[in-house]
């Protein structure tokens, strides 16, 4: 799943200018997304009189990193003792998304490198973490849909425009199973080692379509459509709710910051109420 980069020969020549501008934009619009999300923190919109209230953007970058690997982010502390099943939820999507973020990157590096990274022992083993994430990220795409439309709390607060991209999220992880099972039909299972959910995918679709040829003659417009679909959840993601899955280990911890605050205020009263007790 991390050839994505080195597959941009496959779009046709005349389409290459529309295709790099569209993703321009979607790019554009998560960073314009992200910043504003970013500026409503630091207003107080979210959450008012948190230790996010006017803090600059420099501080909201810097506590990204290093809460990064905080447990609330990557272990769903915070979820686990409520609901087991929704902390696996969780995990599976920020632990799916991260490793298959980590395996575009090493796509893109790989694409520009004047070296061929393709046949390093890092790029199978990557591959091997992008299918076992992709499944993971997968399952846990579905849990939540299933949470959200049919076993959801008694109070839930459903938003339209969250489903949508739940539906959206789960369709390009799916496409991209089935892109790169289109890739692999035609090795069979010689890559299920390397690959195990690819190849089950690339067999399973060349039985269905009567031989890997007709299978591999998707691959293009698979290819198409899974970068296209990827590129709109890109730009619509900061604007949902589901951004404050990724935007945790800030989030977390300002409320936990909060929490600390107001235990220090109950612990220790306003001088001039003191002074008034004392009178």
């Amino acid at each position: 799943m991390h050839e994505m980069f080195q597959s941009l020969t496959l779009i046709p020549v005349s389409f290459r200018p529309f295709f790099y501008a569209t993703a321009a934009l979607a790019l554009a619009l998560f960073v314009l997304g992200t910043v504003d999300r970013m500026r409503l923190w630091t207003l107080g919109r979210d959450r008012p009189n948190t230790t996010l209230s006017g803090a600059r953007g420099l501080r909201l970058v810097r506590l990204s990193l290093t809460k990064f690997l905080s447990r609330d982010c990557l272990l769903a502390a915070r979820t686990f003792p409520r609901s087991r099943a929704r902390g696996a939820m969780l995990m599976g999507i920020v632990w799916g998304s991260l490793i298959l973020l980590v395996g575009v990157l090493f796509s893109a590096v790989a694409y520009i490198s004047p070296v061929d990274l393709g046949n390093y022992p890092l790029s199978q083993a990557l591959a091997f973490l992008m299918d076992l994430a992709g499944a993971a990220l997968f399952a846990g795409l579905v849990a939540a849909l299933a949470r959200r439309y049919f076993f959801h709390p008694a109070k839930w607060v459903k938003v339209p425009g969250d489903g949508f991209l739940l539906v959206l999220f789960t369709w390009v992880v799916l496409l991209g199973f089935v892109t790169e099972g289109a890739r692999l039909s035609v090795t069979g299972l010689t890559l299920a080692l390397w690959s195990p959910v690819g190849s089950i995918i690339g067999v399973v679709l060349a039985a269905l379509a009567g031989g890997p040829m007709a299978v591999i003659a998707l691959y293009p417009l698979l290819y198409l459509v899974h970068a296209v679909s990827a590129l709109a959840l890109i730009a619509y993601l900061p604007f949902s709710r589901l951004f404050h899955v990724f935007a945790a280990q800030v989030t977390t911890f300002a409320a936990r910051e909060e929490l600390q605050r107001r235990s220090r205020r109950i612990r220790s009263p306003e001088p001039s109420a003191a002074r008034s007790n004392m009178e």
